[in-house]
């Protein structure tokens, strides 16, 4: 049975075999999904910390790059640079797991409140690590019925 629940960015939707993210509730567009979150290659949660935390030297890196600046100091600040703009890639681009992908039911370890009107969703990510996604401001009668689902 095919279902659909309005949240935030877009609608939840739910058949036998997986969950899906969309921005529209139409099937035949849903049908059409293949970003599978469980399978990602997108950036998780602990690495994100791990870069913000990295951010945080950044300040000492630039004050030892102002007072010395030698080859090997330029090459530091070079790699150093790129290494930030591809973090900064990453954490922009995560952003876009808010728009379109989809979870099969199989890899949802668990499904739970989030604050008022949120669900977290926990699912087993490619490296079958737990991993979560959470949805926010979704309908009364989504929540009810996402959190009724049992994982089997």
């Amino acid at each position: 049975m095919k279902q659909c629940f309005k949240h935030k960015h877009g609608y939840i939707s739910i058949d036998q075999e997986k969950l899906y993210l969309s921005q529209s509730n139409d099937w035949s567009t849903i049908l059409k999904i293949n970003r599978d979150l469980s399978n990602s290659k997108y950036i998780t949660k602990d690495t994100r910390k791990t870069l913000l935390s990295f951010l945080n030297y950044l300040p000492v890196l630039f004050l030892a790059i102002w007072y010395g600046f030698d080859f090997w100091t330029m090459i530091i600040a070079l790699n150093i640079i790129a290494l930030l703009s591809w973090a900064i890639f990453l954490i922009l681009d995560d952003k876009a797991s808010k728009k379109q992908a989809m979870i099969p039911l199989d890899k949802i370890e668990s499904i739970e409140p989030y604050r008022k009107n949120g669900v977290i969703i926990n699912y087993l990510n490619r490296y079958d690590e737990s991993d979560e996604k959470i949805i926010k401001k979704v309908e009364k009668k989504g929540i009810e019925h996402l959190l009724g689902y049992r994982i089997d």
